[in-house]
């Protein structure tokens, strides 16, 4: 079961990531990335595919940032330093 929910997720992933490829808007682009990397996150944990889970979480960490940088500016150095310790 965990398998075919793995195949729909990714089929799913792979139609977004060709609409996200078409958005003209970087906010919307942003968001598309975002929504196929977790979108692949959710497949590689059916699979069980740790090394693969790991990379599409650091991915959807990165893009989260990107849209926080466009969002924000240069607030979100300050923001994610003072996160950090």
């Amino acid at each position: 079961m965990l398998f075919i929910l793995a195949q729909v997720l990714g089929a799913f992933a792979l139609i977004c990531s060709i609409i996200g490829l078409q958005q003209k808007a970087s906010k919307n682009f942003l968001f598309f990335q975002v929504l196929i990397n977790v979108l692949y996150t959710l497949q590689y944990f059916c699979l069980n595919a740790t090394a693969g889970l790991s990379m599409a979480f650091l991915n959807v960490i990165r893009c989260i940032i990107l849209g926080c940088q466009q969002f924000f500016g240069q607030n979100i150095k300050r923001l994610i330093f003072c996160c950090q310790g």
